[in-house]
């Protein structure tokens, strides 16, 4: 396990370097948990450890949700270009470079070389480089576009048998990672089944899955459960403590809310921008204002922020303004009783009624 998430979940961690500390290591395990609790990450640094790093050791077979990784891996670099967000970075693309659907793309080839290149730039330190931007935005765009699959099918497991039937010198294990086994269809998961029963030797299958009650009993029966739960504010603190984070500790709040924060200044100035012209009233500013708020709304940032997630902390945020405005105003305004219970209406039509995040907007044009 990382030194990262040691600090995150001591607990969790000591037990996984008990049990695969030894011959007697589990060959089935369900990493369970919500988003953003470092499943996937995990399960990464494992297989290394299992496999020995062995060239063509791990195979990940990864859901659509993988797109979203590697656009919020690509965002955090472009914005940050911290060693933290080059590793992030690096690891999300190799994950999907060892994915079957990769191995079997004939045009890979130039992908994987560019790949490479970025990560020569990076080893010598070349974060901030042109270079190094166009090169993993060259990666990110052709990985984006190559994963489709909405989970695996008989074929892949087919596939999966005859890879963990095969034997690695020096005794390291085979490994296989399957995210969001839930998404795939009943026959797919009875014909995987037989392989949880009957496991090869030297071999170890890691479910990842956000859904554990859409598995099936009988593959939860056969694996070993680790709950991956969301980490305390306490924890994240040290953390970012630990790996230099470039925030303040009054900000770690804040860094918790936004996903890892590298984000929170384009929220906080769509929601400075979008205040202005409401106070303003001024129609004419009503195109500009979509044009730096809307984007925002459609794209989302990560798996664990969503354009929902987006959309309450722009919110969040309008509130705060909006509050702070009226204390330094120091008399009752109109305006500002209007905007609480606007931004309260389009909170709770959000979170209750699930309106889209784009309407959000027409919500408050009152």
């Amino acid at each position: 396990m990382t030194d990262r998430f040691r600090l995150i979940d001591e607990s969790l961690a000591k037990r996984l370097d008990d049990d695969f500390n030894g011959d007697d290591s589990p060959s089935a395990v369900l990493f369970a948990g919500g988003r953003n609790t470092s499943r996937l990450t995990e399960s990464y640094y494992l297989t290394k450890r299992l496999s020995g790093n062995a060239d063509g050791a791990v195979r990940f077979y990864l859901s659509r949700n993988m797109r979203t990784y590697l656009d919020f891996a690509y965002d955090c670099f472009e914005h940050s270009r911290t060693s933290l967000a080059a590793q992030a970075l690096v690891r999300t693309c190799d994950i999907c470079f060892n994915s079957p659907a990769m191995l079997k793309d004939a045009s890979v080839s130039d992908a994987h070389y560019t790949f490479l290149e970025l990560k020569n730039e990076l080893v010598r330190g070349d974060k901030n480089s042109d270079k190094a931007l166009k090169l993993a935005k060259s990666v990110r765009d052709f990985l984006v576009r190559a994963i489709t699959s909405d989970g695996i099918s008989s074929g892949d497991v087919r596939e999966i048998i005859g890879f963990m039937s095969q034997s690695l010198p020096n005794s390291k294990s085979r490994c296989v990672v399957i995210e969001n086994l839930e998404f795939s269809n009943l026959s797919v998961c009875n014909a995987l089944l037989k392989t949880l029963e009957e496991p090869f030797e030297k071999s170890v299958m890691i479910l990842v899955s956000s859904r554990p009650s859409a598995l099936l009993t009988t593959i939860l029966s056969r694996v070993m459960r680790y709950n991956f739960l969301p980490p305390s504010n306490d924890r994240i603190a040290l953390m970012l403590r630990s790996v230099g984070s470039p925030y303040d500790e009054s900000e770690y709040e804040d860094v918790l809310i936004y996903g890892d924060g590298e984000h929170l200044k384009e929220i906080r100035a769509a929601a400075s921008g979008f205040y202005s012209f409401l106070k303003s009233r001024d129609m004419s500013k009503r195109y500009d204002v979509f044009s730096l708020v809307s984007p925002l709304f459609k794209k989302g940032y990560s798996s664990s922020m969503g354009s929902s997630d987006v959309a309450s902390a722009f919110l969040k945020e309008l509130s705060k303004i909006a509050e702070s405005d009226f204390l330094s105003g120091g008399c009752y305004s109109l305006f500002h009783s209007d905007l609480a219970k606007s931004i309260r209406k389009a909170s709770q039509e959000l979170s209750v009624y699930n309106i889209s995040a784009q309407n959000v907007i027409e919500a408050l044009m009152f």
